[in-house]
C-alpha cells in the first residue's frame, strides 16, 4: 500500500494513503494538517490515477516542489519522491514499485539458477554440492561466451 511520511519540525510520521484523495495543508479539514506558515490552508492534493498516484499544487500562495522542481498541473508520484511546502518535506512511498522490484530482483536469471541449485543440493545430499559447483562452473562458462566478441565463420569452399 501507498504511503507519505511527513517529516514537520524534526518529527516524522506515515500516513498510508488508503482513499483515493488526499489533501494536504494547514486547515483542520484537511487528510493530512502541517503547521508551516508556508503552506495554505488547502495547499495540494494527493489522489490515485489508474494504477498510480499524482500530486497536484491547490494554487498555493508558496508553491510546491516535487524533487526540488516546482509543481505545475498534476505531477506522476514515483517511489522516493520528495515533496515540499515550506519546512515541510513528504516522502512518497509506492509500496507496488517496491514489491515490483523484489519481484524482478527474484525473478531474475541469476536467483533462479540459485533457487534451481539450492534445490538439486537439498535433494541428491552431499554430491548436490558437486553439482552445484559443475553447474556455477557452466553457467559462468556460459555468460563469458555470451560476452566474448563473436566471430562469424568462413563459408565453405567447393
Amino acid at each position: 500500500m501507498a504511503k507519505i511520511l511527513v517529516t514537520e519540525k524534526e518529527k516524522q510520521r506515515a500516513v498510508e494513503l488508503r482513499d483515493e484523495i488526499f489533501t494536504v495543508g494547514r486547515e483542520l479539514g484537511c487528510s493530512v494538517q502541517i503547521h508551516d506558515e508556508a503552506s495554505s490552508r488547502k495547499h495540494i492534493v494527493i489522489k490515485r490515477l489508474g494504477s498510480g498516484w499524482v500530486v497536484e499544487d491547490l494554487q498555493s500562495r508558496h508553491g510546491t516542489l516535487l524533487n526540488d522542481t516546482p509543481v505545475q498541473g498534476k505531477k506522476q508520484l514515483h517511489d522516493g519522491d520528495r515533496i515540499r511546502i515550506g519546512e515541510v518535506e513528504i516522502r512518497f512511498e509506492d509500496g507496488l514499485e517496491s514489491v515490483a522490484q523484489a519481484v524482478g530482483f527474484l525473478a531474475s536469471p541469476n536467483m533462479v539458477n540459485l533457487v534451481i541449485y539450492l534445490a538439486i543440493g537439498a535433494a541428491v545430499g552431499g554430491v548436490g554440492w558437486f553439482v552445484v559447483s559443475t553447474l556455477n562452473d557452466l553457467t559462468a562458462k556460459r555468460e563469458r561466451e555470451a560476452f566474448s566478441p563473436t566471430t562469424t565463420p568462413e563459408p565453405e569452399r567447393k
